[in-house]
């Protein structure tokens, strides 16, 4: 059986402009949650923002991928739920084409992916755990798309907020992110004045803080 949910409305252009200047490091200083572990960038793209578009694959029939990949707009992240496994890639050169074609701003995979040099051909930003040249097939047994999936550990509803980067891959809601933007943007904006004052021979320790509170609860070996 095949479930078919509903295709997510784009992100606004706003917030996406906003979130593309906050790195997913940025976010990880903020909040323990929504981070995709153990997924890194296939291709010199590698960075992208967006809106989730998720599929949800069972072993290894990619019927509801190519299904699914012609129902993408501009804009969207294709989110892949391939169970982590490492033995076969989901994406390969035909399915990336698609995506790049749609509009995709990327495309994420709890799995693998093939077809490394059309990937980086196409410049499409691609998320994964690695690369397999084995592969899945259509076979036409079930599937998901526009369901809330598990990608490496992060619940991820269609609709949220992406963020991938040369650092790992994150998922928010809307209002998660906006709750954290400000807080976010001004922590990006000290980053520069405090390696100015480090490399001007001022203590790290003292200008984040920790001095203090190790020293407050220091206990003195003789």
């Amino acid at each position: 059986m095949f479930t078919l949910g509903a295709v997510p409305e784009v992100l606004p252009a706003t917030l996406i402009e906003r979130a593309s200047l906050i790195a997913s490091s940025t976010i990880g200083h903020m909040r323990d949650h929504g981070f995709a572990h153990g997924l890194s960038a296939l291709t010199n793209a590698n960075t992208a923002v967006g809106t989730a578009f998720t599929v949800r694959l069972p072993d290894l029939d990619s019927t509801i991928l190519h299904y699914a990949v012609d129902r993408v707009k501009p804009g969207h992240v294709l989110v892949i739920d391939a169970g982590g496994r490492q033995d076969r890639a989901s994406v390969g050169a035909m399915v990336a084409f698609a995506a790049r074609y749609r509009g995709a701003a990327a495309i994420v995979i709890d799995g693998m992916a093939t077809d490394l040099p059309d990937l980086i051909e196409f410049g499409i930003p691609v998320f994964a755990r690695g690369v397999s040249p084995r592969t899945t097939r259509v076979l036409g047994i079930e599937g998901a798309m526009n369901v809330p999936v598990t990608i490496a550990g992060a619940a991820v509803q269609p609709g949220m907020l992406v963020i991938a980067d040369q650092d790992g891959v994150t998922f928010l809601d809307h209002a998660d992110f906006l709750a954290i933007a400000d807080r976010a943007e001004k922590a990006q904006e000290i980053e520069p004045g405090i390696k100015q004052a480090v490399a001007a021979g001022k203590a790290l320790s003292e200008l984040s803080g920790a001095a203090d509170l190790v020293e407050a609860k220091a206990l003195a070996l003789a």
